[in-house]
């Protein structure tokens, strides 16, 4: 008989900066709240649920679950002598994979023998059936699809909203089969937890690597306290490789420090991109002219697809090879670097 013995390598790394109780602020700038609002959303609906909160079955996500964590995320980001810091914000850009928790998307199964459904296929939102159209209405969603092929509607909103729950409602009405979230995310990838104990808020920044696509074959965390005061301290690295994957893997160098102020002021340009989400091309224009100008695509583990150069300020790029998923265009030249993110559908 065969043993088979799978070896987890867990380490707890001591850096110069380790267990050091340093003096932040809480103070949440506009390019953190723009860069990480969708990352709020999923931790705070997954600490109400992990506490049991009588707000888990809450279409509206509390504003004060987000805040309480809002701040400790802001006191890590604004403790910029920190090169553990550096490296979960400037250098690998974690964010929560795309889940339950972010998206902004629902897709309805539903059955067509009720009327009301005709006006779904006929793309029109508002359907009629009053509990349905409330539902709806009350929290921003609007139609963009729908597929014959199995008689499911995919609606679409810009609310921050506890997805879950919504789906929950949805599910209670008459001529709904099912409800659920349409992330369209295969594989695994970074992601971002939250724990409290009342006095301490802990915050782990994770980087999947290896083969992300079929489920990450190793992970390297970094881990961080905030205390009362908005003081924070690095509590380690913890690295999970039983493959002894490479490590590290390529940075997607989003210099967020930078991307936390206008564009217009670092950058002189503003990088823009339609349509956004897309399926097939994206346009990468930017408006004001910069020359010598370079756009890269990556996904989110920091794989360069794609390098080119962008000719009078504008390009139009095929994606519809690239996978479901979230990615990342930088565009770099004589006037600085910019980063934005798009979706793949």
């Amino acid at each position: 008989m065969k043993f088979f013995l799978l070896t987890i390598i867990t380490l707890l790394i001591l850096t110069n900066s380790y267990g050091q109780i340093l003096p932040s602020n809480c103070a949440v700038t506009p390019g953190l709240y723009n860069a990480y609002k969708d990352d709020v959303r999923a931790l705070t609906i997954e600490r109400i649920n992990q506490i049991n909160s009588i707000y888990k079955d809450s279409i509206v996500v509390p504003q004060n679950y987000r805040d309480t964590i809002w701040q400790g995320l802001a006191a890590i980001n604004n403790v910029t002598s920190l090169s553990e810091r550096d490296s979960v914000f400037n250098l690998y850009c974690i964010h929560q994979f795309p889940g339950f928790n972010t998206s902004y998307q629902i897709a309805v199964k539903v059955d067509t023998s009720y009327s009301w459904t005709l006006q779904w296929r006929n793309l029109q939102t508002i359907t009629g059936y009053n509990d349905l159209d409330k539902l709806i209405t009350t929290y921003g969603f609007t139609i963009i699809q729908f597929q014959s092929l199995g008689n499911y509607a995919c609606l679409n909103t810009n609310q921050e909203l506890n997805i879950q729950a919504l789906c929950d409602s949805l599910k209670n009405l008459n001529g709904i089969i099912w409800a659920t979230t349409n992330n369209g995310y295969a594989g695994t990838g970074n992601y971002i937890t939250y724990t409290s104990n009342g006095l301490t808020q802990n915050y782990n920044f994770t980087l999947g690597y290896g083969d992300c696509p079929s489920g990450c074959t190793a992970y390297y965390t970094w881990k961080f306290k905030v205390y009362q005061g908005c003081n924070v301290a690095f509590d380690g690295v913890v690295i999970y490789n039983p493959g002894n994957e490479s490590f590290p893997p390529p940075s997607i160098n989003c210099n967020y420090d930078v991307l936390d102020h206008s564009e217009e002021e670092i950058y002189g340009f503003i990088v823009e991109l339609f349509p956004n989400p897309t399926s097939t091309t994206i346009t990468i224009s930017i408006p004001l002219q910069s020359t010598n100008s370079e756009l890269s695509i990556m996904n989110i583990q920091g794989q360069l697809l794609l390098k080119q150069a962008l000719t009078q300020g504008k390009a139009v790029v095929d994606v519809s090879s690239f996978s479901k998923g979230m990615y990342f265009i930088k565009v770099s030249g004589d006037r600085g670097v910019a980063v934005k993110k798009f979706l793949k559908e």
